[in-house]
């Protein structure tokens, strides 16, 4: 018996018959639902069932024991890091590049997962190679596995493991020309002191992903900007002012502040309290005496509300 059978066993309690048992139906084994984006389109999610996602999480388990840790410049899920230590690097910089991949988890496939394997030298039995990626990969409504899941708490651990060797190769590129990059799961920033150039860069990008073997990774072009530090930029929702400052953004904090006039008059939802309640933890990631004014001001001394 190999070893991730035993880990799942261990982390679940399944037997090995349970687990081909759940593998058989479980790339058609999720809920399937839409929510809204913020440009107006919809994102799908797929939900697996609760013995799938067992399943997953004792997976990832395993590779994490296996696998390298995530390169350095991936800063998304990842034990420790957050949206903070994807801006941070690029705060004395003067020009940056932002762009993303389109359809990012749904553009990994199991022949990722493969690859993944075999970089890694990892020789599993052909028959349990495919069964971990049946019960890793969504069917999108089939029976036969076809890409990660935005959705499966899995996803972010393999997107990141699939993306390392893009990560490292990517990242020398840009530290041999003087630029530094970090990559928020889809969401790519490449900075720098000197000119930009935009076809380069992107060329790179494109060249480094065939070279890795994923080249079904595609960058948005819609989402493909050049800015200057002249006024300051956003990088994944933070802020970064002219002279280097992480700071909350102006939108957020105005958009706060109409929160908690409603808490403070009684007329918020419960909802618009629990986002609240999200939001001010972001904010105290950031700056917490910014946190601590906001509640003060609207006599919110607690998250008591």
């Amino acid at each position: 018996m190999t070893e991730i059978i035993k880990e799942i066993m261990r982390h679940t309690g399944f037997w090995p018959s349970d687990i081909v048992r759940i593998s058989r139906d479980a790339p058609r084994s999720y809920k399937v639902f839409s929510i809204p984006k913020q440009n107006g389109s919809s994102r799908t999610i797929a939900q697996p069932t609760k013995e799938l996602k067992a399943i997953q999480r004792a997976i990832v388990e395993c590779l994490r024991k296996i696998l390298p840790a995530e390169h350095t410049t991936a800063t998304a899920y990842v034990k420790g890091k957050s949206i903070i230590d994807n801006a941070k690097p690029h705060r004395n910089s003067r020009i940056f590049l932002k762009t993303d991949f389109q359809n990012f988890f749904p553009s990994i496939m199991p022949s990722h997962f493969d690859q993944l394997l075999i970089q890694n030298e990892i020789h599993w039995e052909p028959e349990i190679c495919n069964l971990i990626k049946r019960l890793l990969f969504f069917g999108n409504r089939t029976s036969t596995p076809q890409c990660l899941a935005i959705g499966a708490p899995s996803s972010p651990y393999i997107s990141n493991a699939i993306m390392y060797q893009f990560d490292l190769r990517f990242s020398q590129y840009c530290a041999s020309n003087e630029l530094i990059y970090t990559r928020y799961a889809d969401d790519v920033t490449v900075s720098g002191n000197g000119k930009m150039n935009q076809s380069a860069v992107l060329n790179e990008i494109d060249r480094n992903l065939a070279s890795v073997g994923l080249s079904a990774l595609k960058i948005n072009p819609s989402k493909t900007r050049v800015f200057s530090h002249k006024h300051g930029v956003k990088i994944t929702g933070i802020r970064v002012t002219s002279d280097g400052e992480i700071k909350v953004d102006r939108e957020l904090r105005r958009e706060i502040r109409a929160r908690l006039h409603k808490i403070r008059i009684q007329s918020a939802s419960t909802e618009m309290i629990a986002e609240t309640h999200g939001l001010l933890s972001f904010v105290h990631m950031i700056d917490e005496e910014l946190e601590e004014n906001l509640l003060s001001q609207y006599k919110l001394d607690s998250y008591d509300w």
